[in-house]
């Protein structure tokens, strides 16, 4: 009897040791992303762009930095006036150069992976439009560049892509200085006397913007 009993509590212990075993192990909760990402020292000089009609966001889970602008348009040919005439313009440039610092969390580090752009064109036959966007991150090798060029007759939207082959990571935590150049230029050429080309930057729908899009890891 006594070694009957033995061998029940040896039992036992055993269905308590695998039960043991088999008891779930609660998975560790991922933490999560939230760099806390904050746009600083927004300076903005150039005909192109005032305070008051651009804006810098982060967007896509501060995965992405969209630039949109609300009055830049560059115009060539017969250009109406405030004052109600429309002198002939052969060529015409406007420009905006901003400067910001991106401050963020300790922890994480980032790097430029890709830009991309979208504008609309309306251009006569005979006439071209440029537009040329620079930009730098405090650190990068060399200074990025997208560009589109067009030729009349067009009336749509055009757009870019560039991706950064070797993507320069920030120093842990620091807050990083930001600089970018955007330049439309159009020219009348030989496009009719009677005819208006411009080309936009203007952010009539929110698709049309300039993104930076941003990698994040840990560090």
């Amino acid at each position: 009897m006594k070694r009957t009993h033995g061998i029940c509590a040896a039992v036992a212990a055993a269905g308590l040791a695998v039960t043991g075993l088999a008891a779930p192990v609660a998975a560790a909760t991922p933490e999560e992303f939230n760099p806390d990402v904050k746009i600083q020292d927004v300076t903005l000089n150039g005909t192109g762009c005032r305070k008051g009609d651009t804006s810098i966001v982060m967007s896509n889970g501060n995965k992405a930095m969209d630039v949109l602008f609300s009055a830049f348009t560059t115009q060539a040919g017969k250009v109406p006036k405030d004052n109600g005439t429309t002198p002939w313009v052969d060529r015409a440039n406007k420009n905006c150069v901003i400067n910001l610092k991106l401050s963020y969390k300790s922890g994480y580090t980032f790097a430029l992976t890709t830009v991309t752009a979208r504008g609309f064109a309306d251009l006569a036959k005979g006439s071209t439009g440029k537009q040329i966007t620079t930009y730098y991150f405090a650190g990068m090798k060399e200074t990025g560049q997208g560009t589109s060029d067009l030729k009349g007759p067009k009336t749509d939207v055009y757009s870019y892509s560039d991706e950064i082959a070797t993507p320069n990571w920030s120093v842990c935590g620091q807050t990083r200085a930001f600089n970018m150049n955007a330049r439309v230029q159009v020219a009348a050429g030989s496009s009719s006397k009677s005819s208006l080309s411009e080309m936009t930057l203007d952010s009539k729908s929110i698709d049309v913007a300039t993104k930076f899009h941003l990698g994040w890891k840990n560090c």
